[in-house]
């Protein structure tokens, strides 16, 4: 079969996407960075070659003759829609066991007023295992020691600037630590944010 005549390819190829049927296959994507000749509007040509960007995108770029540089970017005519991204499914509420270490004698006015506000306290007494507030000195007089409960979070406190807070999950685990918030309402959010 004799070649076709450049005048003829452009014809030939918009009557084979009318008469030929389409392939459903995905086709092959151009090769990275292999110089080719491409012809420009203005009678000449040049030498391209495509750039990856990302994934299902690239440059085409190009040199003319005397030196200047262009380029486009592409994208396929039919890419693939991604998926649907599917929902990740709501956390699940964790019973919470929360603890905070104050020194009484250094708490601030400010934290004082965060630690008393009543709508942290509601939420966490009710929602979750709230020990309470303790002084970082405690000690039960009859052994001259920490209770026994407490001492794990006095101990864990005690390298840390006070009031310190620890949500630990059912099996003792710490989840989060650390200073006070400083409003009631982040607070509160807080302990939602771990537990629900």
């Amino acid at each position: 079969m004799k070649p076709l005549p450049n005048q003829m390819i452009l014809p030939f190829v918009c009557w084979l996407l009318l008469v030929v049927p389409q392939a459903t296959a995905q086709a092959p994507a151009p090769t990275p960075c292999q110089p080719f000749t491409i012809p420009l509007s203005d009678g000449t040509t040049g030498q391209a070659l495509f750039l990856p960007i990302t994934e299902g995108r690239a440059y085409l770029v190009y040199s003319t003759s005397a030196g200047q540089l262009a380029s486009y970017t592409l994208t396929p005519t039919n890419p693939t829609p991604p998926p649907d991204p599917v929902p990740p499914p709501p956390p699940i509420p964790v019973k919470l066991t929360i603890a905070i270490v104050e020194n009484p004698q250094l708490t601030s006015l400010a934290d004082r007023q965060t630690l008393a506000d009543p709508t942290w306290r509601k939420w966490a007494t009710e929602k979750h295992d709230f020990i309470g507030i303790i002084p970082n000195d405690l000690i039960d007089k009859r052994t001259g020691q920490p209770p026994p409960r407490l001492a794990p979070f006095l101990d864990r406190a005690r390298s840390h600037n006070l009031p310190w807070i620890m949500f630990t999950n059912p099996a003792g685990v710490i989840v989060w630590e650390g200073q006070v918030p400083t409003t009631a309402t982040e607070l509160t959010n807080l302990i939602k944010q771990f537990g629900g």
